[in-house]
This record gives structure tokens, C-alpha cells and sequence, in this order.
């Protein structure tokens, strides 16, 4: 998922619980990895049941701890497609800076909350969207976002956001792009419209957003990773990004640029360990994950951090740290 750079200036806080003193806080196995980051603070969204609940880092992911309060509690049994972005300048929200979670609930349509900071005190709010967004995805849809946070460059305004999911037409599915801008509800606008039937039913999705460029990354009928990108407002389909043969059948997909510009793209090899392509070249394995288990990615300067599902104990998320050569993270969620 999608970061943006941004020193804040003050702290974020709210009651925690740590998931070190209370090992009861699990993530069922199916759960999305949504992760947002606002300066070092890291925030992953998962789901335990129904219950969609926030995992907060405010150290850069040295120390993970659960907020007490459940986000949202309608979430798909089977794990509701996910994602959340950080937005510095939000003018939907009084300019407060915001995070925003997106999810598809159990009656398979989209819905949307959003962590207003005022003050010290996070407020957990509910946004009502148009039908056409909330009614418009696939049930088997993924869902990837991420906004624009910078004044001026070519992108016009600070705050605007973007969000895809999977959508059919006449029984082809393709990606379709909403929008925000700021002081607007999302509308609905189709990426690549001559191109439904691209998509592999049910492909996770990844995007990267950044000044004046939109990539999305998705799964096309032969497994193969590819990408359609938007450069000045005009979307082009860049064909193959990971060729198959590298690639598990319906794997999961995470995505992040650092402050260098190179982009990293995480997904399961054949061997079902989680690799790591950058810029869409060099590939490495990184490591063993639990099996058909969703991945989350982001970074901070030039670190990047991978979060994933380990094998043992099962049911545990944890996460590793990049910033040129691999190592050991922190525990996010406990078995």
C-alpha cells in the first residue's frame, strides 16, 4: 500500500492495548494487511472475526500496540478486501490530518471510515458514499489506495485521493479508479476501459501514487504481474512488470516507492516465499510466508518495511526491514 513521506509534528495517541500483554488480540488467517504511514508512525488495519481493528507502531515499527477501539465490525467472514491511506491535509475533514480505511463488508459493498486527528484525541468517523462507488465493486474484489500529499507539482491539490477495486462489464472484469478530490465525495472513473478482461477475477492489487504518476499493479489470466500506469492524466497499459514464471497463481501484492524513487513490489514466488522485484528488475526471495496469506508493504525514507503471516507460530504477523540488505522486524499481531 501506498505511503507518503511526511514529517508531522506532534505524536498521535490513544489508548492501547499491547499485544504483548494481551495475547488474545489475534488476526483471522484470511485478513488483509492494510497499512497506512504518516511520517514513522505505522498503522496495519487486519481483521480478528468481524472486527476490524488497528495495530499502531509510533516509533517507525520498533514497538507494536492495538487501539481497544474496534474500527469497524461488519467485515466479511471470510476476510473483506481492505485498504487505508494517509492524508496530511484533509479539507473533508476541517484540513485535520486523517487516515482512511476502506473496506468491503459483509453485504459485499464498500465502506468507508476515517480517523480524524483533533487535537490529541483520534475520532473515528463514518462517510457516506454514492451508490455507484458503494455498490460498485466485484464481491471477489481486492482494493488498493493512496492519496497525493504535497502543494503544487502537477498534481492539483494537496489531499486529493485515489482508490481502485474490480468491477464487471458484460462478464469481463476490469479495474475501476474512484477519485476524491478535496471538498468532493468519490466518483467513479474506469481505468482502461478498452481493456476489460485483463484482470484475473479476484487479482490482488497494488498501486504506487506519486507526483504527476499513478501505477497500478494487478494479475492478468496467465499469472503474469502487470501494470497499467497514468502519466499526466492518460492511463497506458504496460504490459508484463513480473513474467509467470516467477509468479504463484492468485498471489498477493504490495507495493512502495522510497525517497531514492525505486520502487519495490512484494508478491509470492513459486516456492511460496515472499518476493522482493525492484523497479521491476532485480528479484530476490525474502522469506517464508503462511500460505494464500495477504502481505502489506511501506516505507519511510529510504527503509522499507515488509509485514507478512509467518509459518509458525501460525497466525502471527511480523515484519522485515530493508534499506539495502534484510533483517528482522518487529511482531505486529501475536498467534
Amino acid at each position: 500500500m501506498f505511503n507518503i513521506l511526511h514529517k508531522i509534528s506532534r505524536v498521535w495517541t490513544s489508548p492501547t492495548i499491547s499485544n504483548q500483554d494481551h495475547p488474545k488480540v489475534m488476526s483471522i488467517l484470511t485478513s488483509e494487511l492494510a497499512i497506512a504511514t504518516a511520517g514513522e508512525v505505522l498503522h496495519c488495519f487486519f481483521q480478528d472475526g468481524q472486527n476490524i481493528l488497528e495495530a499502531r507502531s509510533a516509533d517507525g515499527g520498533l514497538a507494536w500496540a492495538t487501539e481497544e477501539a474496534t474500527i469497524a465490525k461488519d467485515g466479511n467472514y471470510s476476510g473483506s478486501a481492505m485498504t487505508a491511506h494517509y492524508v496530511d491535509k484533509d479539507a473533508n475533514f476541517k484540513d485535520n490530518q486523517t487516515i482512511h480505511l476502506m473496506y468491503m463488508n459483509q453485504s459485499g459493498q464498500l465502506a468507508e471510515r476515517v480517523k480524524r486527528m483533533s487535537g490529541d484525541t483520534p475520532i473515528w468517523e463514518d462517510v457516506t458514499l454514492n451508490d455507484d462507488v458503494r455498490k460498485g465493486a466485484d464481491q471477489n474484489s481486492r482494493m488498493t489506495s493512496g492519496a497525493f500529499n504535497k502543494s503544487g507539482g502537477t498534481w492539483n491539490p494537496n489531499g486529493s485521493q485515489w482508490a481502485y477495486f474490480s468491477s464487471s462489464k458484460d462478464g469481463k472484469q476490469g479495474i475501476v479508479e474512484i477519485r476524491r478530490t478535496p471538498k468532493d465525495p468519490w466518483h467513479s472513473e474506469v481505468v482502461l476501459p478498452e481493456n476489460w478482461g485483463d484482470a484475473l477475477p479476484g487479482t490482488s492489487l497494488a498501486c504506487i501514487i506519486e507526483d504527476g504518476m499513478i501505477q497500478v499493479f494487478f494479475q492478468d489470466h496467465d499469472y503474469n504481474i502487470c501494470m497499467y500506469e497514468n502519466k499526466s492524466n492518460k492511463w497506458t497499459s504496460r504490459g508484463t512488470y513480473i513474467d509467470k514464471k516467477d509468479v504463484q497463481p492468485t498471489t498477493p501484492l504490495a507495493a512502495t516507492k522510497t525517497s531514492d524513487g525505486k520502487t519495490h513490489l512484494f508478491y509470492a514466488g513459486m516456492s511460496n516465499k515472499i518476493m522482493h522485484a525492484t523497479d521491476g528488475g532485480s528479484k530476490e526471495e525474502v522469506i517464508d510466508f503462511y500460505p494464500g496469506s495477504k502481505i502489506g508493504a511501506t516505507s519511510v525514507k529510504d527503509r522499507v518495511t515488509l509485514f507478512y503471516r509467518k509459518l509458525n507460530p501460525v497466525g502471527e504477523v511480523g515484519t522485515l526491514e530493508y534499506d539495502g540488505k534484510w533483517k528482522q522486524g518487529s511482531t505486529v499481531i501475536r498467534a
